[in-house]
């Protein structure tokens, strides 16, 4: 039989810390095992604070090792090397214990608590981690607002000074003295074309520096104050005037940029290499389009004739959707499936009945290896197939949810008259969209309701749909 790993995982957050500490403690342990058993997992300058266990591939592969049993014990720092995030930490708690998994923390013998295999004393512990770690992630923030390690526009001194930057020191003085100047949506949109080429900085960055205290030598983020260590482009008074003319021209800004996003549809894929297309903004940001050219004829769609062409579609589907007879269906189904894992749930409750009857009689008595015992394990089984049953019936529910609301948008659309509300129907009726060069195809789902229409629909270009 092939023998588990022993995991041993290090952490640092940041590049300019080291894994020496980590390394040193874990050594002990690691001379105690095989050495095919060992496997050293680091993750270098990584956050648990900032990052998420989905964007942490390293530990996302731990915790499918532990799934598959193929781990005995991991071993770490301590708790806080691991996960910082309480509900993170607790399901991976939940994990190890459910696998029989035993966590090593090797800096036990210097005062951190070991491992106690109490889901809800490790709770408590993983709630002090998680509690220092936002206070950890709060006092960063605050010292980086008022020491940044890099500021566009400013030199960092070694005695931990911020002095203008002889290159871009004209350039952000004169951006400072025109935005005082600014008193309509129209000129604040002609400031941040002339300023992205000028300073080269996207739109969101020129609104940053506009909205930064720092630039006035001063943090007001919770209260107010001074920074005597930057030499300031503007007065304080200067910097309040500016963010009251701004903060309105800056909203109807966002606004206006959202509207040009807006799509009814998720993201299109192109028809000829059927890669998924990301939105993009023309150079003076009027527009937001979706265009690709790799190894074909080029592709190029703005988000209205997108939407144009969506809301036909779907006006065409709806016209041609039998959605009574859809609903009435869906209703029955859903009736013969819950019947059909009815009886099967309850078939699986008799046998678990026995199984737990068994160990409840049973002339073995109580060992301490009772979780082992054979019937104990199909008690385990039986309980899942339980909640399979639950998922599979909350599942099949979901559907028949959504049918119902296509069937009310639908009667909404066509008996009273109601504007099409084009994005729910899109989620209910348009799986899949694909932009070619005279072409929008799309892939069309409840096909067996829709009568005298295909499954893909074609609109071409100054055409109607076909």
């Amino acid at each position: 039989m092939k023998q588990k790993l022993h995991i041993f995982f290090r952490r640092v957050s940041s590049a300019n810390q080291d894994l020496a500490t980590q390394i040193e403690f874990d050594r002990p342990y690691r001379e105690l095992c095989n050495k095919e058993q060992i496997v050293e997992v680091n993750e270098d300058d990584t956050s648990a604070n900032k990052l998420s266990v989905a964007q942490r591939p390293k530990i996302t592969e731990i915790i499918n090792l532990i799934k598959e049993d193929k781990v005995e014990k991991v071993y770490a720092y301590d708790r806080t090397r691991l996960f910082r995030d309480y509900y993170e930490a607790q399901e991976f708690c939940h994990t190890c214990i459910e696998h029989n998994v035993e966590i090593i923390y090797t800096s036990s013998s210097n005062g951190h608590m070991g491992f106690t295999g109490d889901i809800f004393i490790e709770g408590l512990l993983n709630l002090f981690g998680d509690i220092e770690g936002k206070n950890i992630a709060r006092r960063t923030v605050e010292a980086r607002r008022k020491y940044p390690p890099k500021k566009y526009g400013y030199v960092k001194t070694k005695q931990k000074t911020y002095q203008k930057a002889a290159k871009t020191e004209p350039s952000l003085t004169q951006f400072f003295e025109e935005i005082q100047q600014i008193d309509s949506l129209e000129l604040f949109n002609s400031f941040l074309s002339k300023y992205r080429k000028i300073l080269a900085k996207p739109d969101d960055t020129l609104i940053r520096i506009a909205t930064d205290p720092f630039y006035a030598g001063y943090d007001l983020h919770e209260g107010e104050y001074q920074l005597p260590h930057v030499d300031p482009f503007i007065t304080k008074e200067t910097f309040l005037q500016i963010q009251g003319q701004l903060s309105p021209l800056i909203k109807a800004y966002i606004a206006n940029i959202q509207k040009l996003q807006e799509l009814y549809i998720d993201y299109p894929k192109c028809g000829y290499c059927l890669k998924s297309l990301r939105p993009r903004f023309n150079s003076d940001r009027t527009e937001v389009y979706f265009s690709c050219s790799k190894g074909h004829t080029k592709v190029y769609y703005d988000t209205v004739s997108i939407n144009e062409a969506t809301k036909e579609v779907i006006e065409k589907i709806i016209a041609h959707l039998n959605v009574d007879r859809l609903l009435v269906d869906s209703s029955n189904r859903m009736k013969e499936i819950k019947r059909m894992i009815k009886k099967e749930q309850e078939k699986t409750e008799v046998l678990l009945k026995k199984a737990e009857d068994s160990i409840l009689f049973s002339k073995e008595g109580y060992d301490q290896n009772w979780c082992e015992r054979q019937d104990y394990q199909e008690i385990l089984s039986l309980q899942k197939d339980c909640l399979l049953f639950v998922d599979e019936i909350n599942k099949k529910q979901q559907l028949l949810i959504e049918n119902k609301q296509l069937h009310q948008l639908t009667v909404e659309a066509i008996e009273k008259q109601a504007e099409l509300n084009v994005r729910a129907l899109c989620d209910l009726l348009i799986n899949d969209v694909r932009l070619y060069e005279q072409s929008i195809e799309f892939d069309v789902n409840k096909c067996d309701y829709i009568f005298n229409l295909d499954n893909e629909i074609t609109l071409h270009l100054k055409e109607s749909v076909s």
